[in-house]
């Protein structure tokens, strides 16, 4: 969202009615959960538009703002007008739909399912119109585990245990007559702990929040123990707390609740321990003072979840058809077409073992059927071009592959400018899809100037048979197909296809030199340092070409093998660089990165 108010500022404030009407659509999905508190027809992103200044604060700015992060928030308040505060909220939603190919936003149906339940269960009168509880649901919707305790008299049950009663007295508690006393008895207001499993790659970690009760109302608290009500004597909270603490441990299934209680557990063992002596020493506390050694657990404990809370996510949403169930390698490079304008090409390189072959149910069909969709929205997220076809594979022919890909290439031609771009890869009879977003940056071939496209790595290929299943570059009596791999095997031939622009409009009339460099990523700086005049594999981990070509056409197609045998495993970086040949001017180079292994 930060590049939002450059955005805005160059299309305005467009808040129509076909937005309505286009959010009304949306509305409709968003309301199929079967959750009782969802399942009336929705109007709330159609009413975003013509709501005025009073409900739109309490339906749409308060539970909007809790998903921002500071920036964001930030730039939100900063916003004048209650039209930019609306159009920054539907902007909001174009952005963060997971996949905007589907008719579908995940993260827009998540965040209408959990207002409604909020506005049900965690309302109050004040804004922002829901406690603190309704915060976090809103956030991150339904707790993976929920503790709720009402207000009540609680009984302290490590102070039941015989003699313990008696060793804490003298420490803990004078009941002013003349005697020692623990009292077992402590009270508590209504009080919640929730729990979040956030998966984080192969493992987990927990948020967990405590709430306090204050009439019907809860705040979120740093300690449980804030809800116990007046103990007698400051020491005996840190007692209660443990005891808090042990009743949710029984209760839900939380590995950092339940290593506290065990931590609380083998201190009161110890205690225990010590008391049966005459309570002289201890390795673990201060027999005259025990309570400071659970305050130093509870102490480190909120300092922990506090620690977590930095990074937590701002928010979460659980999608239910954005589910990228297939699993695909994919390349975008950008070229020119014989109108000037910028191509997208798309290589979608996708494993069909993995995706389909595995989980063929038998009989097994005759043919594969994928689907292909491309959509590119400009900087306001609006739709520029849309492609979507479909192709039918033979499962027969498939099985005979020696190459673990399939591979398809499409191509769109749009207008050079900055946007976002979604791919899609579906499989049209078991319905599951995988897919891919991100911001793209639209290069210009048509200045005039000389310029050169992206590079793309290929292999050749030989037979017949891999035709029909892999798009085919063809020149100089070779075919190739695009290279699947991010990391390329040094055995591998590859070849480096790349397309030169504007060659004699630059003001290039007889000969131009193309430069091609391989060095490690350390050697970055000053690659395009002089360059030898012949193909060398050098023992200092470098590769480098120049060649000299007669300018004949204004464009140019190049296909150049690389030899990679000699380079030692590692991060490189491959430069071409074209100029013309006695002078440095005009010039144009581009990179990429690449990987060599054995």
């Amino acid at each position: 969202m930060s590049k939002w108010g450059d955005r805005m500022s160059n299309r305005g404030i467009k808040l129509i009615a076909v937005i309505a009407c286009f959010y009304s659509i949306i509305s409709l999905y968003a309301y199929q959960s079967g959750d009782d508190t969802t399942k009336k027809k929705s109007i709330y992103m159609s009413e975003l538009i013509t709501c005025k200044q009073e409900k739109f604060e309490k339906t749409y700015e308060y539970p909007f703002l809790v998903l921002l992060t500071d920036e964001n928030k930030k730039e939100y308040t900063e916003l004048n007008s209650i039209e930019q505060k609306k159009a920054y909220i539907e902007y909001f939603w174009k952005e963060h739909n997971p996949n905007p190919i589907l008719n579908f936003n995940d993260y827009l149906h998540d965040f209408i399912r959990r207002y409604y339940y909020t506005k049900e269960h965690f309302s109050c009168p004040k804004p922002p119109y829901f406690d603190d509880r309704g915060k976090y649901y809103l956030k991150y919707g339904k707790p993976s585990y929920r503790y709720q305790e009402k207000s009540q008299i609680k009984n302290n049950k490590f102070f039941r245990t015989h003699g313990i009663r008696g060793f804490l007295a003298n420490k803990l508690f004078y009941s002013g007559a003349g005697e020692w006393y623990v009292p077992l008895e402590y009270s508590v207001q209504s009080n919640e702990t929730w729990v979040y499993n956030f998966k984080k790659g192969i493992g987990e970690k927990e948020l967990i929040v405590h709430f306090v009760g204050e009439g019907s109302f809860f705040r979120e608290v740093e300690s449980i123990d804030e809800a116990i009500i007046f103990p007698r004597k400051d020491k005996l909270k840190f007692f209660y707390w443990g005891d808090m603490i042990k009743d949710r441990a029984a209760a839900i299934r939380s590995t950092t609740i339940f290593s506290l209680s065990d931590e609380i557990y083998g201190f009161e063992e110890d205690i225990r321990a010590v008391s049966t002596i005459g309570g002289l020493q201890s390795d673990i506390y201060d027999v005259n003072d025990p309570h400071h050694k659970l305050r130093q657990i509870r102490n480190k404990f909120k300092a922990d979840m506090k620690s977590k809370k930095n990074y937590t996510p701002v928010s979460l949403s659980s999608p239910r058809k954005a589910l990228p169930e297939l699993t695909f390698k994919y390349d975008i490079l950008q070229f020119k077409d014989q109108q000037g304008r910028t191509t997208l090409s798309i290589n979608y390189f996708t494993p069909y073992s993995l995706n389909f072959l595995e989980d063929l149910e038998w009989p097994a069909p005759d043919t594969l059927s994928l689907e292909y969709t491309c959509l590119l929205e400009d900087q306001n997220l609006e739709r520029l071009k849309y492609h979507n076809y479909s192709k039918r594979y033979s499962l027969q022919k498939i099985s005979q592959l020696r190459f673990p890909y399939l591979i398809e290439s499409s191509s769109i031609s749009v207008p050079a400018q900055q946007g976002r771009i979604t791919i899609q890869l579906k499989d049209q009879k078991t319905r599951k899809i995988g897919f891919v977003t991100r911001d793209i940056s639209l290069r210009d071939f048509s200045t005039g100037e000389l310029c050169i496209s992206d590079i793309q790595f290929c292999r050749e290929i030989k037979g017949s048979l891999y035709k029909d299943f892999y798009p085919l570059i063809q020149k100089r009596g070779i075919s190739v197909t695009p290279y699947p791999y991010k990391n390329i095997k040094s055995t591998d031939q590859i070849f480096c296809y790349f397309e030169i622009y504007n060659i004699k409009t630059s003001g290039i009339e007889n000969e131009y030199e193309v430069s091609i460099e391989v060095k490690t990523v350390k050697e970055k700086k000053g690659i395009f340092k002089k360059i030898g005049s012949i193909f060398s594999s050098s023992p200092e981990n470098v590769i480098s070409l120049q060649q000299t070509r007669v300018t004949e056409q204004n464009d140019s197609q190049e296909l150049i093998g690389l030899d990679f045998s000699n380079l030692k495993p590692g991060d490189y970086i491959l430069a071409i660089r074209v100029k013309e040949k006695n002078d440095q001017n005009p010039s144009a180079e581009v990179t990429r990165d690449l990987v060599i292994m054995k």
